[in-house]
Parts: C-alpha cells; structure tokens; sequence
C-alpha cells in the first residue's frame, strides 16, 4: 500500500470518528474504541503503597469505565477503577484505584 493511500485512508477514518465525537461525546464511539483495542482481559499488576508496605495485586481489565478510565477487576471479582498517579510514564505503575460499588 503506498504512503498517500495510508494516510489518506486513516485521515478520512479519523474525520469521521473526530466529527461524532465532537457532536456526541466518547459515549458514541465507546463500543467501536473497545472493540479494536487491546486490553480487555489484560493482566496488571497493580502496586500499592500502604503504611510503607508494597502490596502487588493482579487484576484484569475488563473495559471502562463510565469516566473513561480502565474497569479492572481482582481475583474475587471486585471491581476497580484505575487511573494514572501522574508521577510517570509507565501507565501500569503506581496505580491507584477506587473501588465501584458491587452490582447485584
């Protein structure tokens, strides 16, 4: 495939997608973002620091969530929102999490 047929194929891909969301928010593109992208069921590690102690917890993501953020979920199925702490570049370092309220 040539160059200009490349760029030309993901600039008119990109214009539509950027156009939907500027119009509806990335509520109307969540399901075709999710469904090209690599992390569902991803392990992480996530570490934690608490009263000094490093605690490693394995989680899976399993989507996002309504704030964009990943849904992670641990071994007895609790869920988490991770977010980045800011501090560095490697996303999987140094999360933090919020637990969701479980659903029933």
């Amino acid at each position: 495939m040539k160059r200009e047929v490349l760029v030309a194929t993901f600039l008119g891909h990109f214009t539509r997608l950027n156009l939907t969301f500027s119009e509806a928010g990335f509520k109307s593109i969540r399901g075709e973002y999710t469904k090209h992208w690599l992390h569902t069921n991803q392990q992480v590690t996530i570490v934690e620091n608490e009263e000094g102690a490093l605690r490693r917890i394995e989680m899976t993501v399993k989507g996002l969530t309504e704030t964009g953020l990943l849904l992670a979920e641990d071994s007895y199925g609790s869920k988490f929102e991770l977010s980045p702490d800011g501090n560095g570049f490697d996303f999987f370092s140094g999360l933090i999490r919020r637990k969701l309220p479980r659903v029933y």
